[in-house]
């Protein structure tokens, strides 16, 4: 039976093998993790569809493959050849299948690290090994380092970037087209952190963030300036496609040589701040794991970037197309008086003027300047702006 070269996002043509998780004579069951698939937007495990014998690998790690064509040679397998052998004796036990995330399994291979050795005793959720378990059991094990050679001048090295942030390097590219404008407005931000201390007091095991409130005070002001949440069409002569729902980029700094990522929340306009902070959580944790699904980068209508952790006041984000808006969250500062907040809103002027711009600036000012307005029905939130 072939394996071919899947299809994991509706766009997709092309793959690379990231690496390889079986070798030639491995006996897998169905469902067993057999392969990285690397893409443009993520990097995805490949199961086994079969219970079955790998015959042959017909490509290497670092090939790059179109869609359908085949990767792998599996012999079906009878039941009696995947289940390990078990002796006579009563007291004889089938070892269970070791739960490991893909980087672990990187890590272990180039090791020579025993997974069975780990197994049940991972961090992860279920005993799951983590690459934080990997590294630990390597470090436990390593023989002491060799003394460091002479003191030389290193040559430079080439830094080759991923996939996903390839594919982010291309959307920048797209901005040589974008005549950008950026408003920036300070606010009262007094009521909005007493809420935010309020819930985590109330709700302590909710993964709330400042994010999260920002992030749903977007949602509640966005659809009523639709052009904010919109994508700019490349077309003769251009156009504006303006979105039913808000579907938000958060903007994730990861480690090198992955770097910023943009993955999306989808239709957080038709969900509360609970739901909302529980999606917000997992998406980072996907992407901080390297797991991010295609579906995860697609279809972002409006980006929100937040440098609030970092000593940052304000900044000039920079529009994603083809979206045609982004907002930047700066830093809470306070003292004896004030609790102030910056922030940066960058618009494509080929599709928003500054007024609309500052109208809707204003709005979003406003909804957080009276923060309880987040907790009601978003049927409800603009009568509380009027009132």
């Amino acid at each position: 039976m072939q394996v071919v070269m899947p299809q994991l996002g509706l766009t997709m043509e092309e793959g690379t093998i990231a690496a390889w998780l079986v070798a030639v004579g491995d006996q897998v069951r169905r469902g067993t993790p057999m392969v990285e698939i690397a893409t443009d937007k993520a990097t995805t495990e490949v199961e086994a569809p079969i219970d079955a014998v790998v015959e042959e690998l017909l490509a290497a790690a670092g090939d790059t493959l179109r869609v359908g064509l085949p990767i792998a040679l599996l012999r079906p397998a009878s039941e009696s050849v995947i289940t390990s052998p078990v002796a006579d004796d009563d007291d004889a036990v089938v070892e269970p299948p070791v739960r490991a995330s893909p980087v672990a399994r990187k890590l272990a291979r180039e090791q020579n690290l025993d997974l069975l050795t780990l197994a049940g005793k991972g961090s992860g959720p279920g005993g799951r090994i983590t690459l934080r378990d990997v590294e630990q059991a390597v470090a436990e094990h390593a023989p002491p380092p060799p003394p460091p050679p002479p003191a030389e001048v290193p040559a430079a090295e080439p830094y080759p970037f991923g996939p996903v942030r390839s594919a982010m390097l291309r959307r920048f590219s797209a901005t040589r087209g974008v005549v950008p404008i950026t408003l920036m407005e300070e606010l009262d931000a007094g009521s909005l952190v007493e809420l935010y201390q309020a819930l985590r007091a109330a709700r302590p095991r909710m993964p709330l963030s400042y994010t999260d409130l920002f992030a749903l005070a977007l949602a509640r002001t966005l659809p009523r300036h639709p052009t904010l949440n919109s994508s700019y069409l490349e077309t003769d002569p251009p156009a504006l496609a303006l979105h039913p729902s808000v579907n938000l980029s958060l903007a994730v700094a990861l480690a090198a040589p992955t770097g910023l990522v943009a993955p999306v929340l989808h239709a957080i306009d038709s969900t509360d701040l609970s739901a909302l902070a529980l999606r917000r959580a997992a998406l980072v944790e996907r992407a901080r794991a390297g797991r991010l699904r295609p579906d995860d980068l697609e279809g972002g209508t409006f980006t929100l970037s937040n440098l609030g952790s970092y000593r940052v006041r304000s900044f000039t984000p920079v529009v994603l197309p083809p979206q045609v808006a982004i907002l930047g969250v700066g830093r809470i500062t306070s003292n004896a008086t004030a609790t102030r907040l910056t922030l940066s809103l960058s618009v494509d002027h080929r599709a928003v003027d500054g007024a609309p711009a500052a109208h809707f600036l204003t709005d979003l000012v406003t909804l957080l300047e009276q923060p309880l307005a987040l907790l009601l029905p978003p049927e409800e939130v603009a009568d509380v702006r009027t009132a």
